[in-house]
């Protein structure tokens, strides 16, 4: 009797299993192929830049470790995250900047929600000094203005 009790069991989770996995497969599918009029508008009015190599990742979290130890912005106070995560804000500022130095012709708008001190001085209205420094040193640009939350270089 336990022998028929298993089997049928291991018949029942072996057959959840299949419609589980189906139903993930089938939620994936839908999902890859859903019409994104948010994702198609922003492809079709913004470039979007390429993605870092893993390598340039690694180089990158190195860079930012001693920043991150010597509290040099951005994403310092983002010490909760792990791994790769916890430079996030650092990869995205080298995006800008490496975006920002191959088209010199453009103004830079960052726009953020981010109020942390990593990112902007105590009074939250201008951006943190060190980001106003590499940015011109890098880019060869002025800075322009500010506003709460909103770089324009």
């Amino acid at each position: 009797m336990f022998k028929e009790q298993t089997s049928s069991f291991y018949q029942t989770l072996q057959a959840f299993s299949e419609k589980y996995d189906q139903l993930i497969e089938n939620t994936i599918q839908s999902i890859n192929s859903a019409d994104d009029h948010v994702y198609k508008t922003i492809v079709s009015k913004f470039r979007i830049g390429d993605e870092f190599s893993y390598e340039d990742m690694i180089k990158i979290a190195r860079e930012g470790a001693i920043r991150y130890s010597e509290q040099i912005p951005p994403g310092y106070e983002d010490d909760e995250k792990i791994g790769l995560q916890k430079y996030g804000d650092l990869f995205f500022w080298k995006q800008v900047l490496k975006y920002a130095k191959s088209n010199p012709k453009y103004s830079i708008i960052l726009v953020t929600n981010d109020t942390k001190e990593d990112w902007f001085e105590k009074d939250k209205k201008t951006p943190r000094f060190e980001l106003l420094k590499e940015f011109n040193s890098l880019t060869k640009k002025a800075y322009g203005c500010c506003h709460s939350r909103i770089l324009f270089f």
